[in-house]
């Protein structure tokens, strides 16, 4: 599994909700397997100043020309926003985590398919016990 957390550098609960997922990270991984990625969706630059010292979590950014793409994809409104994929599927996704359970996540959604680089993806919310759904 991997659970993905998207921010940006402009986010005020960017920066804890980092510090909190690398906090959670090692545990994780060695109590479910889960890998922990940090996806910055602007600034590069301030980005690294952010995430160092955040060792436990895998750091990537979007290109800018692939951001707008990516939101719609997941019907991300805010950040942080998290995504949980297993096995190619979207377990769970929403704007907060709570590291408990993880292998409670049986119900998976298929990943769509992608025709000429363009992915849609169903709006509907998952349920997931740990994500706040309240968008």
């Amino acid at each position: 599994m991997a659970l993905f957390d998207f921010w940006t550098t402009k986010c005020t609960r960017c920066p804890a909700a980092l510090q909190h997922l690398n906090t959670n990270a090692r545990s994780l991984a060695a109590r479910h397997g889960v890998k922990c990625v940090a996806v910055n969706l602007d600034d590069c630059a301030a980005a690294r100043d952010i995430v160092a010292g955040l060792n436990n979590v895998v750091h990537v950014a979007v290109a800018e020309t692939e951001r707008e793409h990516l939101k719609r994809f997941l019907n991300m409104k805010s950040v942080p926003y998290y995504v949980l994929l297993s096995k190619g599927s979207i377990v769970a996704q929403g704007k907060s985590v709570d590291f408990v359970d993880f292998d409670s996540f049986g119900n998976t959604t298929p990943m769509p398919e992608c025709v000429g680089g363009v992915c849609t993806i169903s709006s509907r919310k998952q349920k997931a016990d740990f994500f706040d759904d309240g968008f």
